[in-house]
Parts: C-alpha cells; structure tokens; sequence
C-alpha cells in the first residue's frame, strides 16, 4: 500500500470559503453519487463565524446540500454536497483512497491518500495535473494501520463500545447520532466509509 502527500489548489467552495473567513477546513471523505460529490468535513472556527459560513455555502451555485452541525463550541461537522468537484472526482473513482485533508493558510489542500500500488497512484496525480496546480508532497509505503482519520476512528470505536455492531443492534442509528451531535445521515457516510477503508486494508493483502 502507498501513501501520499499531496498540494493542490482548486477554486471550489472551499477556496471562496477560506478567502472569506478565518476559519480551518479538514476533509474527512468524500464521495461520489451519480453527478454529486459530497464532502464530509470540519469547520472550525468562532461561533459567530461558523453561522455566517453556513448561509455562505447556502449560497454557492454549485453547492445543492448543506448539512452540518455544531457538535461542540468552535466546530461543524457534516457535509457538504456539491454538483461537480473535478479535484473530488478524481480522488474518488477507486484508484486512490483519501483519508484525510485540511487547508492550509494560502487557500490550498493538503490530502493525504492511500493507493494499492505506485502506479494506480501516479496515474491519477497525472490526471490532476492536467487541470489544477498540484504538487506532489511526498510518497511512501504504508506498513502501520493508520488508515483512519482521527474522527472517523473515534467514531467507529464509540459504536463499537455501545453495540452499534451487535446483533441485533444496542443501539439505533439515530440514538448514536444524537450522542455524537451529528445528524443520521452524515454519521451512516462516516461508518460507511470508514468501514471501507477497513475492508479495503484486510482485503488489500497488506
């Protein structure tokens, strides 16, 4: 398995976003469905600023879905769902796994991402390279289990203590939801996903 660092700058949501508001983006996934790909990320900063980001992202064009939550005093969690994300796509198809980002202080992306080989890696860093400024970081081979965003791992391990995975279930979907301060349907991506990259390492051979 490698794992890769890379730099990009793509004016989407997230550049407007940034230019605006003093406030720090992380990328916990996305994903692809049909012509939409959503984002499941943080926001953190003031809480008056948090609110003023909300009715920003309401407002963007090409952003159809907004669903975050405050879950605790200077953070949003959720997602945000967009009609096209070029970056987003090409990080979503399958030859790369994004485990995480966060933006940085001159309104680029930081990703850091997982690949089963070298050369489904570099095929597309090739093709981002063709529309947007990318910069690769660094790449090296994956020999721990860090697989995981922080998030989605502390996520998955508190449905795993209250029976979330149990037959039958301790515990229902929106019950955990409510515990983590998160709506249903941003918590069933962040389990989905997460469960992913779990099977894809076992499965991996890594």
């Amino acid at each position: 398995m490698i794992e890769g660092i890379l730099r990009l700058k793509v004016e989407n949501w997230i550049d407007r976003i940034h230019e605006k508001f003093p406030v720090k983006i992380k990328i916990l996934d996305i994903y692809s469905s049909e012509n939409r790909v959503g984002n499941l990320v943080e926001i953190a900063g003031e809480d008056e600023i948090l609110e003023k980001v909300i009715e920003e992202l309401k407002s963007i064009k090409n952003v159809v879905d907004v669903d975050l939550q405050k879950i605790r005093k200077g953070l949003l969690m959720g997602s945000v769902t967009v009609l096209h994300c070029g970056a987003c796509s090409a990080l979503s198809k399958g030859e790369v796994f994004p485990i995480g980002a966060e933006t940085r202080d001159d309104g680029s992306i930081i990703w850091k991402v997982i690949s089963r080989d070298k050369e489904k890696f570099s095929k597309v860093v090739n093709e981002l390279e063709k529309s947007f400024d990318v910069e690769l970081l660094s790449i090296s081979h994956l020999t721990n289990n860090e697989i995981l965003t922080t998030r989605q791992e502390e996520i998955l391990r508190i449905a795993f203590e209250k029976g979330f995975f149990d037959h039958p279930r301790k515990v229902t979907l929106k019950e955990l939801a409510r515990m983590l301060g998160i709506s249903p349907s941003t918590l069933s991506e962040i389990i989905k996903r997460g469960e992913r990259k779990i099977l894809e390492r076992y499965f991996g051979g890594v």
